[in-house]
């Protein structure tokens, strides 16, 4: 398929004080197999010099490239913020730590049809991390569990698994129907699966693609930590907004019982380490639920 037969594409990444994985996902957005799309970059109130030097360089150096700086107000707030500069039919959102594959813009932009409103694949550790890293070992497992039903592309009913916007392509007349990201989500968490909820609930059908977006994570204990600290948050966030909450009494059982459920772990994750991250994972995704229950 030539590139006059695809329909007009703009990505969209919000960044943050991450100059150096963002510099590689730029490169990764750059060498691309088709060559008319645009990127947009949302620099959500970096105060690092050197995001500042990269962002200006890439600015300078890439004509289909367009930074727009704003007040640090979470990924919400910067993900509404590019597509809605983007003049494109299709907007794909990655993150600024993600490596998509060089087929990743083809793959996802000629996949819509007519009642298609997203199209989305998986995403997955950077092989240089799965090989040195546990908790890349961990992600990975997590990747094969949720992305294993549906290997193949294929058209579905049921919304893509978690619509995670490290790896999804919508078209910008539904993100206009449903208004984009709802600005109430702080962080990082819950706030795509959200918006992939609400485009469900009007009908759509949405795309699974095998195409695969790498996650260019540090995988270290600290990163493991935070990000499931803030699922955990974003979880709070997504039950207040979808149901059922869940109240502080709920979330506590579930923080207390998360150790009985370790033997289950090692049938399930295949080994003690494996099981053992399992199991922390559970517990810190209770800890950020609480943390957002007890700052309401």
């Amino acid at each position: 398929m030539s590139d006059k037969n695809i329909p007009s594409v703009t990505v969209v990444v919000p960044t943050y004080n991450r100059p150096e994985r963002l510099e590689k996902s730029i490169q990764a957005l750059i060498y691309q197999s088709i060559s008319e799309y645009n990127v947009i970059i949302v620099d959500d109130g970096s105060d690092n010099p050197k995001q500042e030097t990269l962002l200006s360089r890439i600015e300078s150096e890439y004509s289909n490239l367009k930074v727009i700086h704003q007040d640090n107000s979470g990924p919400a707030v910067a993900r509404n913020t590019g597509w809605r500069e983007a003049k494109s039919e299709i907007i794909l959102f990655t993150d600024d730590d993600c490596l998509p594959s060089e087929s990743w813009i083809f793959d996802l932009a000629t996949a819509f049809e007519d009642d298609i409103a997203a199209v989305g694949g998986p995403f997955v550790p950077d092989e240089k991390h799965y090989h040195s890293s546990i908790f890349a070992k961990y992600h990975r497992w997590q990747a094969e569990e949720t992305y294993r039903p549906i290997e193949q592309a294929r058209k579905q009913q049921d919304p893509l698994p978690h619509g995670i916007t490290a790896n999804i392509a919508y078209r910008r007349s539904v993100l206009e129907e449903v208004g984009g990201f709802d600005e109430s989500f702080p962080i990082a968490g819950g706030e795509d699966t959200d918006l992939i909820k609400r485009v469900a609930q009007l009908g759509y059908s949405f795309k699974y693609v095998p195409t695969a977006v790498y996650h260019n994570d540090l995988y270290t204990l600290k990163t493991f930590l935070k990000r499931s600290y803030n699922r955990g948050k974003g979880l709070h966030y997504l039950h207040k907004h979808h149901g059922p909450e869940r109240g502080l009494q709920r979330v506590l059982l579930g923080l207390f019982a998360t150790p009985f459920f370790f033997p289950k772990r090692v049938f399930e994750q295949r080994g003690l380490k494996m099981a053992g991250i399992a199991t922390l994972d559970r517990l810190v995704n209770r800890i950020g639920e609480l943390s957002a229950i007890r700052a309401k």
